[in-house]
């Protein structure tokens, strides 16, 4: 018997052929490889689909870009830019406001509070700036505060965007001297202290819900008002209304007849120094809480006419200088 070696091949057997195809017996343990043509084809196929996906991505892209950028505002916001050369023609605007020619842009509403490029007006004069609103909630607390040059502010929204917070928005706008505000809806706002301190307000018309107001200290304090009636605002929830119209110099008459504020706290100052000021009804007011009354009248030299009938006093602790000053 024929022994085999280690090693040795085993009996080759030769390939035949069935139906025109070649079999070959000796090659069953070859690696079954993929054909290049099929590698080639499935990497295009691959490619291809990358790119297609892509170009889906970059339209959906620019689709939404320019849907943005036509989409129609909910509300904006007219100012009145009034330059001269000792402005040294500058004021301060939203970092997203671009110069053109005519002195008006579009600027999304939750920029508009970040005062942080200059914006130069090439003449002197009045110009009119307007912002276009698009977000359904914006926050105007310090938005317009220190431009100087701001005279005029008109407010319009036909879908009642939410303002959560006016704070001192107009503070320190020395020019100011007329806003109007519609459409608004201003129901979550709880102060409005310092709106229009040390401006030169001297009309506006309010369309708020202030039901949920509480602050309203120095609100119109040193602003150019003449006859002011709080008889228009829900002021149910207001605590403190002190300094509300302090160094007024050009008030000339105050209603609060009838008003309910039932939980405000302190009143003090509130007329300090409104040296113009000859009335003021405070008839038939409804307090309950009222403890601070101090130099609620201080200085109000032109005071000749006071009605304080019906005026409940039993819980205020503090009535020091309320009428200090008042000559006449």
């Amino acid at each position: 018997m024929e022994v085999k070696k280690e090693g040795q091949n085993e009996e080759q057997k030769e390939p035949f052929q069935v139906n025109d195809v070649v079999l070959d017996l000796n090659d069953e343990k070859k690696e079954n490889k993929i054909p290049k043509y099929l590698l080639i084809g499935g990497t295009a196929f691959f490619i291809l689909l990358f790119i297609i996906a892509l170009i889906i991505v970059n339209s959906s892209d620019k689709s939404a870009k320019e849907e943005e950028i036509y989409k129609i505002p909910l509300g904006e916001i007219i100012c009145i830019f009034d330059i001269n050369s000792t402005d040294n023609e500058t004021i301060i605007l939203g970092n997203e406001f671009e110069k053109n020619s005519d002195f008006s842009n579009v600027i999304d509403g939750k920029i508009i509070k970040e005062f942080v490029k200059k914006y130069s007006f090439s003449e002197e004069g009045e110009h009119q700036v307007k912002f276009q609103l698009y977000d359904d909630t914006i926050n105007m607390e310090n938005m317009f505060k220190n431009v100087k040059n701001l005279k005029s502010v008109d407010m319009y929204s036909n879908s009642s965007i939410k303002i959560s917070s006016m704070i001192s928005t107009f503070e320190k706008c020395e020019l100011l001297n007329s806003f109007n505000i519609k459409g608004f809806d201003t129901k979550n706002i709880t102060s409005l202290q310092k709106l229009f301190y040390n401006t030169s307000l001297s009309k506006f018309s309010l369309d708020m819900d202030t039901n949920n107001v509480e602050d309203l200290s120095y609100m119109f304090a040193n602003t150019n008002l003449k006859i002011i009636s709080l008889t228009q605002f829900n002021l149910e929830n207001a605590k403190n209304m002190s300094y509300m119209f302090y160094m007024s110099d050009s008030l000339l008459k105050a209603n609060l007849e009838g008003i309910e504020i039932k939980n405000v706290e302190d009143i003090s100052h509130m007329f300090q120094s409104c040296k113009s000021l000859n009335e003021i009804n405070l008839f038939n007011i409804y307090v309950q809480k009222l403890n601070n009354m101090g130099s609620i009248f201080k200085d109000c030299i032109s005071l000749v006419y006071l009605n304080l009938n019906s005026l409940e006093t039993l819980s205020v602790t503090d009535m020091s200088y309320m009428l200090d000053g008042c000559f006449s």
